[in-house]
């Protein structure tokens, strides 16, 4: 197998409990792809909002003050995009933020310890996701309790604000 959904791979790999989870986080922009390097052809500066200036003669062109490499394009996923060996990801989930390079494709969700030979995490990414890890626990010693529970007048005054949001 080449390549599976994107919506499908994500749940084989256990970034989502549910297809339907991971095909929701693609279409609100959780999920982003591809942050290869781009050099600017004069195919992909048009896709990219550019003038067309390389149908001038080459008198005519201006010089470029642009660098050769653009900085790393991400680009927001579908869930019914191909994903293959190779892909970068960056998938934000309730664990966290995590960039990611796709070294295999699976559409069956196995157990955890299959499912994290899937990808590989960047040093930097698992860092970070790690540091806001520890700042959140850190955070709960400060939090404040409450004295007892919600009465059920209370109660009923919380969900009222939760669904009128």
């Amino acid at each position: 197998m080449s390549s599976v959904r994107m919506d499908k791979w994500l749940w084989a790999a256990r970034f989502f409990k549910t297809r339907a989870l991971a095909g929701r986080a693609c279409e609100l922009g959780r999920v982003m792809s591809n942050g290869l390097r781009a050099v600017a052809t004069p195919e992909s500066a048009h896709h990219l909002g550019a003038t067309n200036s390389s149908r001038r003669k080459p008198e005519e062109r201006r010089p470029s003050t642009k660098p050769a490499t653009a900085p790393d394009l991400w680009f927001r996923c579908k869930p019914a995009r191909e994903v293959r060996a190779g892909d970068r990801l960056r998938v934000e989930n309730e664990g966290g933020a995590y960039e990611i390079e796709v070294l295999e494709v699976s559409a069956v969700r196995g157990p955890a310890v299959v499912a994290q030979t899937l990808y590989h995490e960047s040093d930097a990414s698992r860092e970070a996701r790690l540091k806001l890890a520890e700042e959140r626990k850190a955070m709960r010693e400060f939090a404040l309790l409450p004295d007892r529970r919600p009465s059920k007048r209370d109660r009923r005054r919380i969900i009222r604000f939760r669904s009128s949001g």
